[in-house]
């Protein structure tokens, strides 16, 4: 039986985004990237190059996949590893919402952030609503050490509080 805690071994693809794969025991093969988002806090912004959303992708499968309780494990491997390759990095991380299952995939990521939280990492949660009320949440997983935290959490906060505007 494997260890939970080492989770499913990992390809590191690089390329444009950053690409990690992993197949599960049910061959469901996961994409996990880390898209360059040079614009989110403004165009001259120092942080531009440091900043990435986290994009979840199913590759292999249609249908909900089975509770598997190494892909939180392996996710937090991934984001370990990805840090490490640069430690200023930011990830940002927009909960899809086409098909109005964001707060369910909040709940979900909250759970997976929770394997990996005390180690070195910090979340910064904020929802934005549309005119019709519906809730939409986003992410920012930074490094706790990371010296311009206090300033890069301002500006995500005041960058998504605009969209409240």
């Amino acid at each position: 039986m494997e260890h939970p805690s080492l989770g499913y071994d990992f390809v590191f693809d690089g390329g444009v985004f950053n690409s990690y794969f992993f197949q599960t025991n049910n061959n469901i093969i996961y994409e996990i990237k880390f898209k360059p988002t040079d614009y989110l806090f403004g165009n001259h912004s120092v942080f531009n190059s440091y900043t990435f959303e986290l994009v979840i992708e199913l590759k292999t499968i249609d249908t909900k996949p089975p509770l598997d309780r190494l892909i939180p494990f392996t996710i937090a491997s991934i984001f370990e590893d990805f840090f490490s390759r640069n430690t200023y990095n930011i990830v940002v991380y927009l909960y899809e919402s086409s098909d109005s299952r964001q707060d369910a995939r909040r709940r979900k990521f909250d759970a997976w952030f929770g394997y990996f939280k005390e180690k070195k990492y910090e979340k910064y949660e904020v929802g934005i609503q549309d005119t019709f009320g519906i809730a939409y949440f986003s992410s920012l997983i930074i490094r706790k050490d990371n010296p311009h935290k206090i300033e890069i959490v301002t500006n995500f906060i005041e960058v998504m509080s605009d969209y409240n505007k």
